[in-house]
C-alpha cells in the first residue's frame, strides 16, 4: 500500500500480506489506511481518496469484485465495504487496467491518446488506452492476453488455472518460467537463470527463449489488432536484459506488418513491487482531478 501525492509521487509505503478472507483482508487494509492517513500528521484531512487494484473481473460500478481466481473472490462489494470502515470513498479496478491509467496520469507517456501495456508477473496482465479513455470490452476483459491460447499442440498445451490449456500464462509468465526451470533441476529465480541463459547453459536458454517467444507473438497480435502508438512491456529487470527480452522484442518485430509510417515503439519498462499500489492511487487522484474519473 502506498499513499502518493496527486503527481504520483509516493510519500509513504507499508508492504502487507495478501489475504484470501474478504472480511480479514478488509480488517487489514482499514488498519494500514489508519497508519498511512496518521503519517500524513495535520494534513490527513487532505487525503481524497482510495484506490485498490484487483488481480480479476470489476464490475463498472468500480466497486465490486465479480471473479478473482487468486483470491477466489466473487461477488465481493470491497468498494463500500471499504468506503464504510474508512469514511472515504473507494473504487475500484483490474490490477492492469489501474496499471495503464496510473501511466496515462501520471507516466511518460500521458497525453498519448492510443497505447497498450502488459506486465509479466507471476501472472500476465494487459491493458490498452484508446483514443484516450480506457478500453473496457464489453465485460470488463479487453486486455486478458494472458489466457489467450498461444500452443495448439495438445502435447504442449499445459493446464492453466482458468481450466483451459496452451494459455499464454501457462508459457510466459514467472510462474510457467519456474515451474519448467524447477523440472529441469535448474534455480527457479528469474535472476539466477538469467545470469546461466547468459553463460550458454542450453536448458536455460531454451526455457527463457521459449517463453519470451511466446510473449512476442502475443505483442505482435495485439499491435496488429490495436495499432497502438507504443507497447509498455513492465518485466522483471533480469528478464528485461536477457534471452526472454531479446527474444520478446525479436518476435513481435518479426510478426507485425511494418507500415510506411510510424510503427509502434515497444518500450520495456522495470515492474517493480510498488507499481500496482501507484497504478491503485491514481484512481483516488482522477476522481479528486476531473471528478469523474476521466476513463
Amino acid at each position: 500500500m502506498v499513499l502518493t501525492d496527486l503527481h504520483g509521487t509516493t510519500l509513504s509505503r507499508i508492504e502487507v500480506p495478501r489475504l484470501a478472507d474478504p472480511e480479514e483482508c478488509v480488517t487489514l487494509l482499514v488498519k494500514t489506511v489508519k497508519t498511512l492517513r496518521a503519517s500524513l500528521g495535520k494534513e490527513r484531512a487532505k487525503l481524497s481518496g482510495i484506490g485498490l487494484a484487483l488481480p480479476g473481473f470489476v464490475a463498472r460500478d468500480r466497486q465490486t469484485c465479480l471473479a478473482c481466481t487468486a483470491l477466489g473472490w466473487r461477488n465481493i462489494n470491497i468498494g463500500a465495504t471499504l468506503a464504510e470502515r474508512t469514511g472515504l470513498p473507494v473504487w475500484v479496478e483490474n490490477d492492469a487496467k489501474a496499471l495503464i491509467l496510473g501511466e496515462q496520469l501520471f507516466g511518460p507517456l500521458r497525453g498519448s491518446p492510443d497505447f497498450s501495456m502488459i506486465f509479466v508477473s507471476h501472472g500476465i496482465g494487459c491493458a490498452h488506452i484508446v483514443n484516450g479513455r480506457l478500453l473496457w470490452g464489453n465485460t470488463g476483459g479487453a486486455g486478458e492476453i494472458s489466457h489467450a491460447p498461444v500452443t495448439l499442440d495438445p502435447q504442449q498445451a499445459l493446464p492453466c488455472r482458468c481450466g483451459n490449456r496452451g494459455c499464454l500464462e501457462t508459457v510466459a509468465s514467472l510462474l510457467a518460467i519456474g515451474n519448467a526451470a524447477r523440472q529441469a533441476g535448474l534455480s527457479t529465480s528469474t535472476r539466477d537463470l538469467a545470469r546461466l541463459a547468459a553463460e550458454g547453459h542450453a536448458d536455460a536458454v531454451r526455457i527463457l527463449h521459449r517463453a519470451g517467444s511466446a510473449m512476442g507473438i502475443a505483442t505482435a497480435q495485439l499491435i496488429q489488432m490495436l495499432d497502438p502508438s507504443h507497447v509498455v512491456v513492465m518485466l522483471d529487470p533480469a528478464l528485461k536484459e536477457s534471452v526472454y527480452g531479446h527474444a520478446l522484442q525479436y518476435e513481435a518485430e518479426s510478426h507485425i506488418l511494418h507500415r510506411t509510417n510510424a510503427c509502434t515503439m515497444i518500450n520495456f519498462r522495470d515492474f517493480e513491487p510498488e507499481s500496482f499500489a501507484r497504478g491503485a492511487a491514481s484512481l483516488a487522484a482522477r476522481y479528486f482531478i476531473f471528478g469523474h474519473g476521466g476513463v
